[in-house]
């Protein structure tokens, strides 16, 4: 028993013996292989660059595409100033061509709409020739005086427009329509001289509405805030009678009209 006790001691102490080197040697052989795992490592994130380089390159064509499409930085609000010719096309009344000049401004809430306000302060479109009143002087001269009675146009119109910008913003191209109002009125010409009333007996003044349709182009060189342009627009304007002869006449009218002309345009807020 005790050769049986003294043979299991030794033969646990060598199995413990062994149990150590194994140990050890396993723990050895590990260490080189974290190592390996961590140069193979270095690879993957280097060879991840390229990955991110070429989404980087994606984004630039985009922009490039996208620049290529013409989009650009936009303006929210513009102003416009310049000349119109109004001309009568089809009409049931005496009307005759007159010029003057204009002013236009509005927003661009989105890439490819705009509205806005239009106005034209126009000569004599009506064919009434001017006249002449004689009045009482109160101030600037003694006695009486003798003015020259002149009429005037007047146009205000709204519209809603889409726009089709080309090479990035540089060229414009809008179409749309609205609502026109379209008056006539006359006034003394007196200067410097005070008369106490010119109405009676001059008292013309008449007025109509109806839908308007525009389309207009502007180019601005390089791209800038400083452009010019040219639009068209037409009108069909209903009113009791837009020549005054007509107007004392009665009855309702119905008279189309073409406005041209060119302008200077001045864009705000590019982003």
């Amino acid at each position: 028993m005790k050769s049986l006790s003294l043979g299991a001691v030794i033969l646990a102490g060598l199995l413990g013996i062994t149990m150590e080197r194994a140990d050890a040697q396993s723990k050895s052989s590990q260490v080189p292989r974290q190592s390996t795992l961590a140069q193979r490592q270095i690879p993957e994130w280097v060879s991840a660059v390229p990955v991110n380089r070429t989404e980087d390159l994606g984004d630039d064509s985009q922009t490039q595409k996208e620049s290529s499409l013409g989009k650009a930085s936009r303006e929210w609000a513009y102003f416009d100033v310049g000349g119109d010719v109004i001309s009568p096309r089809s009409h049931q009344e005496y009307l005759t061509r007159a010029g003057g000049g204009s002013f236009a401004l509005g927003f661009r809430p989105l890439r490819y709409l705009q509205t806005g306000l239009w106005g034209s302060f126009l000569g004599n479109f009506n064919g009434t020739p001017d006249s002449s009143a004689t009045y009482t002087c109160t101030s600037g001269c003694s006695g009486t005086y003798t003015a020259t009675i002149k009429s005037h146009g007047n146009l205000l119109a709204i519209d809603s427009r889409v726009v089709l910008p080309l090479f990035r913003e540089r060229l414009q191209i809008s179409a749309g329509g609205g609502m026109a109002w379209l008056g006539i009125s006359q006034s003394a010409d007196t200067g410097s001289v005070s008369v106490p009333n010119t109405c009676p007996p001059i008292c013309g003044d008449t007025r109509g509405h109806g839908p308007t349709e525009v389309i207009e182009i502007k180019y601005f060189p390089g791209g800038g805030h400083v452009g010019f342009g040219f639009h068209v627009r037409g009108m069909q304007v209903k009113s009791s009678g837009l020549n005054f002869d007509a107007a004392a006449a009665g009855g309702t009218y119905h008279d189309d009209f073409l406005l041209s002309g060119g302008q200077v345009s001045v864009r705000f807020g590019m982003h």
